[in-house]
């Protein structure tokens, strides 16, 4: 069996445990989709890396004694002091060439059990975008490689049942540098009858780590209805830099703030783009459909598929929910991540950080104090989520976002937590939710297939 294989090459069957859950759905989508040229190493390269640089005694040495974010430094160290062996290290640059991929690329990790039905790792594993040249494939290769062991991995792991690391696979690309990009999901975690899309300018990765979006909403039927919610604090993006040889951030022209990102052919494009690959997905599932969430980015008029995966967390059997009669409503979306009602006291996250490292809880109280102390659930409101975020949210009932809409890291957490989710909100009066709110006030917040509100009882 191939090490490394090219992105297009005809494949009769490639799985999940050898190439891991991102390689495998891009090679299986390469041959017949518009998908950036790459190339992807199995599980056996990172097998090969851990023998050759003898590192699985002294992994466990560090991970018997340490644990948590000290445990991550020492396990990268000895990764960053790693090599593969030089014949698989020569085979893979020579791949790269072969396969005609330009810099700068991009190197993702590919989890053996990530971008599946029940478990996402959305941001668990690392991603290296912008690398320059040759010399700096093999240290984001090692960086890659030692995410298998990050501390939040690691949690992520202990918190959903999970197996130890069993190995990594990678996907070495070329590095789209988009005008426009962002995710869809080819039908509605709550609605089989609808695409939703989100979008902002620069780079995707800003819709996944829950900066400002916009969202569309289509059906997806031939007479295609396309409900818009423009969000005005798209004030910057994120763009590779030519001069800088990094990835930078760059305003938005004032003009584009309450403009839509996508105009109404783009969002048909994408929104057939999202309904071919989940065919494309479903061709052995006859008599059910397996919807997916895919990553796409537009450079110039050229529209790029980037990855796909089954939603995680789909709520389409549960029966619709009449949404309660509240006193007052403060905030609305149709960004509905599951159909429900919780009541409960709020926490809120007044910021985080550009990093996504940092938070900033309101009033300075502490985010551990305020999950202990109601313990029995709370509603949280934040303009986002990061993964720093989520080992603090064990008591969280539901997730209320004003930036950020379902197909960010915020919107996967509550599907795998399988709680409430309501993205991309806005007050009704047009001020802040996170201004209008103080920590312990008791809220209600209610989804079902068509919207989402938060307000008073």
């Amino acid at each position: 069996m191939k090490t490394v294989i090219q992105l297009g090459e005809p494949l009769p069957f490639v799985s999940s445990s050898e190439w891991g859950g991102k390689g495998k759905n891009l090679l299986e989508l390469g041959e017949f989709f518009n998908v950036p040229s790459g190339i992807v190493l199995n599980v056996d390269a990172y097998h090969a890396f851990v023998q050759e640089s003898n590192l699985a005694d002294r992994i466990k040495e560090v991970t018997d004694v340490l644990k948590g974010q000290e445990a991550e430094e020492k396990v990268k160290e000895l990764f960053l002091q790693g090599k593969h062996p030089d014949n698989l290290a020569q085979e893979i640059l020579q791949s790269v060439s072969s396969a005609g991929l330009s810099f700068p690329l991009a190197v993702r990790s590919s989890g053996v059990d990530e971008d599946g039905c029940r478990n996402s790792f959305a941001g668990q594993h690392e991603t290296i975008l912008g690398v320059a040249n040759e010399n700096e494939i093999e240290e984001a290769i090692r960086l890659c490689y030692a995410s298998l062991y990050s501390a939040r991995a690691i949690e992520y792991r202990k918190s959903r049942g999970l197996a130890e690391p069993s190995g990594i696979a990678l996907v070495v690309q070329t590095m789209i540098n988009p005008d426009v990009a962002g995710v869809a999901y080819s039908a509605s975690p709550t609605d089989l009858g609808y695409v939703l899309i989100e979008a902002t300018y620069g780079l995707g990765t800003s819709v996944v780590d829950g900066k400002g979006v916009d969202s569309f909403r289509a059906s997806s039927g031939r007479d295609r209805d396309i409900v818009s919610k423009i969000n005005k604090h798209k004030k910057e993006k994120r763009v590779w830099s030519n001069w800088y040889k990094q990835i930078v951030t760059k305003a938005v022209k004032k003009r584009l703030w309450d403009q839509p990102c996508l105009n109404e052919k783009q969002i048909n494009e994408i929104a057939d783009l999202a309904i071919e690959v989940e065919k494309f997905f479903s061709v052995n599932y006859p008599n059910a459909r397996k919807p997916q969430d895919i990553e796409w980015a537009y450079s110039g008029s050229s529209l790029y598929l980037l990855q796909s995966r089954p939603i995680t967390g789909m709520d389409i059997h549960t029966p619709d929910f009449e949404l309660p009669d509240l006193s007052k409503i403060i905030g609305d979306s149709y960004n509905v991540g599951k159909k429900g009602e919780y009541e409960g006291p709020v926490v809120i996250i007044e910021s985080v950080d550009s990093q996504g490292t940092h938070f900033q809880v309101k009033g300075g109280e502490n985010i551990r104090e305020l999950n202990e102390k109601f313990k029995d659930g709370y509603v949280l409101v934040t303009p986002e989520t990061n993964p720093t975020l989520d080992s603090y949210l064990t008591n969280c009932k539901a997730i209320v976002t004003t930036e950020c809409g379902i197909m960010s890291h915020a919107g996967a957490t509550a599907r795998e937590k399988d709680i409430i989710f309501i993205g991309c909100v806005e007050s009704s009066d047009n001020r802040n939710l996170i201004d209008i709110l103080d920590n312990g006030e008791e809220v209600v917040v209610a989804g079902n297939k068509s919207k989402g509100i938060i307000g008073y009882r």
